[in-house]
């Protein structure tokens, strides 16, 4: 039971009896009301006198309590009456001044008021916010009206399942609550990018490489990842970026940068002096290195050298290594001799003694050499002049064009002598 209208009192003036009248209204029309009169009014409202003998109390311009009704020692009335969304009461006491009366109207409500909740923003299609959110609640009762309801409540800390419970309350007393569970992630996942292969020291791949990414997300979970990205283009600080989201629609975002060179760096020997038409030196050679790489640049270039070794087909290797450790390498052969040939002196016939022949000679050469092998080497000749001291000269030349012996031929009268 709850009060419709709170009391009301009516006092009896002197003078002719004056209508005095009150409008009110009721949410429920369904239902019947009980209307109450304490005559001479309600303990405890602060409003109290005399008994009236005789009143008419009229509802919606219909008497529901006629004067003969009232007496002194009736202390209260009630009855069951009909209410309208509008109504009216028109009151006229009568009897001696002095009198009062008040009037109560209760009505009945045994259902509960209804309540609904909403979310603002409203979630998003995984049931999820990332702002803070306001939760607003509407009450309704259609018999005694309400009496309170839960005021909006603003959420701003993260969390899932929180639980927000509003409540209405009506005039009667009852009561309905609801319940409504908010999801909120306002911290962005976090997103990370590997390589494979890895980079060396330097930063550098050399290699065409995959770039992935690992996400997670504490709260709501992932629900995009970018995929991995596979990449071949060659060059510096080339960027590549991942996005990560989660299911309350944050986003981050993450760049790598990658440098890739996959091309050997140039590398170039220059020996000095250089090898005859033959292939050969016949002294030290010099080499000078040159090395060259426009992507990632040179991280080793081999260090001049001067080769002194004699010998036939040495294969002197180096390597040219660029910062991404890609390596490319040249060779040279190289022929050094840096030893005469030797030429030997054979007469025909043999000199005697004295260092003397007396017919004519012959005089044969015989050239060897070990390493570059011989060129050309003097064919026989022959001495068949009369003299002392003769010079006739033998000439070998090895491929590297040494020149070796002198030959001296002496003679006196018909005896010859020859010397080498």
């Amino acid at each position: 039971t709850y009060t419709l209208v709170p009391a009301q009192a009516f006092h009896r003036e002197s003078g002719k009896p004056v209508e005095q009248s009150f409008s009110f209204t009721a949410n429920d029309t369904t239902s019947d009301y009980t209307f109450n009169i304490y005559n001479g009014g309600l303990e405890g409202s602060g409003a109290t006198g005399k008994r009236v003998s005789s009143s008419t109390i009229s509802l919606n311009d219909e008497v529901i309590f006629s004067p003969n009704e009232f007496n002194p020692k009736t202390s209260f009335l009630t009855k069951q009456v009909p209410l309208s969304v509008n109504n009216s009461v028109a009151v006229t006491l009568k009897g001696k001044p002095g009198g009062l009366i008040t009037i109560v109207i209760t009505g009945e409500d045994n259902n509960p008021p209804t309540i609904t909740a909403s979310i603002n923003p409203v979630a998003n299609a995984s049931g999820w916010h990332k702002n803070q959110v306001v939760v607003s609640f509407t009450c309704s009762d259609s018999a005694s009206g309400i009496a309170s309801c839960t005021d909006p409540v603003t959420l701003t800390l993260d969390g899932a399942a929180q639980t927000i419970t509003g409540t209405a309350e009506d005039v009667a007393g009852n009561i309905t609550t609801t319940d409504v569970v908010v999801n909120l992630d306002s911290t962005a996942p976090i997103i990370n990018a590997t390589t494979t292969p890895a980079p060396n020291a330097a930063g550098w791949n050399n290699t065409d490489l995959t770039v992935s990414f690992i996400c997670s997300d504490a709260l709501s979970g992932i629900l995009t990842c970018n995929s991995p990205v596979l990449f071949n283009t060659e060059g510096q600080s080339l960027s590549v970026s991942g996005v990560a989201t989660d299911k309350a629609d944050n986003s981050a975002q993450t760049e790598v940068l990658l440098n890739v060179d996959k091309t050997l760096p140039e590398i170039n020997v220059a020996p000095s002096p250089l090898a005859n038409s033959r292939g050969w030196n016949n002294s030290a050679v010099q080499l000078t290195y040159s090395c060259l790489d426009t992507v990632s640049g040179i991280a080793d270039c081999p260090v001049d050298k001067l080769i002194e070794t004699a010998g036939s087909n040495q294969v002197i290797t180096d390597s040219a290594v660029d910062v991404a450790d890609n390596t490319n390498s040249v060779e040279i052969i190289l022929n050094v001799d840096k030893t005469p040939p030797v030429i030997t002196l054979t007469l025909d016939p043999l000199a005697n003694a004295a260092g003397w022949n007396n017919v004519v000679t012959t005089l044969k050469y015989d050239c060897t050499d070990d390493l570059s092998g011989i060129l050309s080497c003097s064919q026989p000749d022959t001495a068949s002049i009369d003299g002392a001291a003769q010079t006739l000269t033998g000439v070998v030349l090895s491929t590297l064009r040494f020149f070796s012996t002198l030959l001296v031929l002496s003679a006196t009268s018909t005896k010859l002598s020859v010397m080498t």
